[in-house]
């Protein structure tokens, strides 16, 4: 795994000082369960507020790269990719189930187009540059799931970068614009030489490993160890596996 902006602690803490957690998140805005695994990962970052805090950060995954720019059929790509429309309709339902319990709304039934995800992972990665990485992964996460707004429109995404706390010009200037896209290029290709095959994909102080949208126990539970390796540094790697 990259470095990821991930750093450790190593010196000793009073008992006052919060212990320091970085979390950094490989993702596609079009999974649900990674929508679903957010709001899990804030539920126990929220638990252990008073003692720990926390720094996230987003990484590309694109679940399918090949679909062209302009999107195509959504309810054509996902019944083939399950096999068939009855089972397509299963997996959502149950999909749709899970969310609700984190107070996500999802909207399968509007949905249009399967979409490409390059040029959201690029404002993401923008989006960096002031601390807004988060902000804008709900926001992008609400928009696709449970707005059905078209994240293909240029002005669609002007007014989501706006939601986040850019002007009018900055967010035209990061939608029109091609910043970062090399950058973001580099790292599909090298976390794609890491051997990750889904996600969501959580990475604990770069140490530990949580994948799927695990319960708000087991990152609490991961959350635990990190915490004991701030003196401790010579713990193993700890993989929780889930489904994606």
């Amino acid at each position: 795994m990259p470095a990821c902006n991930c750093h450790r602690w190593s010196e000793k803490k009073s008992k006052m000082e919060k212990v320091k957690i970085t979390v950094d998140i490989v993702s596609d805005v079009v999974c649900p369960w990674c929508f679903i695994g957010k709001r899990r990962l804030e539920r126990a970052m929220l638990q252990l507020a008073e003692t720990y805090t926390f720094e996230v950060f987003w990484h590309p995954f694109q679940l399918n790269a090949t679909i062209p720019a302009e999107g195509i059929d959504w309810e054509s790509y996902m019944t083939q990719k399950f096999g068939s429309a009855a089972q397509m309709q299963q997996t959502f339902d149950q999909v749709t189930q899970i969310g609700k319990a984190e107070g996500i709304n999802f909207d399968f039934v509007n949905t249009k187009k399967a979409i490409n995800t390059f040029h959201l992972h690029r404002l993401l990665r923008f989006a960096l540059e002031k601390g807004r990485q988060n902000q804008l992964a709900e926001v992008f996460f609400k928009a696709n799931f449970e707005q059905n707004l078209d994240l293909l429109d240029n002005n669609v995404l002007i007014s989501l970068l706006e939601q986040v706390g850019y002007t009018t010009e900055e967010a035209k200037e990061a939608v029109l614009g091609e910043h970062f896209r090399e950058e973001t290029i580099a790292v599909l290709k090298h976390l794609a030489t890491q051997g990750i095959s889904g996600v969501p994909l959580f990475i604990i102080n770069n140490q530990y490993a949580v994948s799927g949208a695990q319960s708000v126990e087991s990152f609490v539970n991961v959350f635990t160890k990190a915490k004991q390796e701030t003196t401790d540094t010579t713990g193993a790697c700890d993989v929780a596996e889930g489904d994606c």
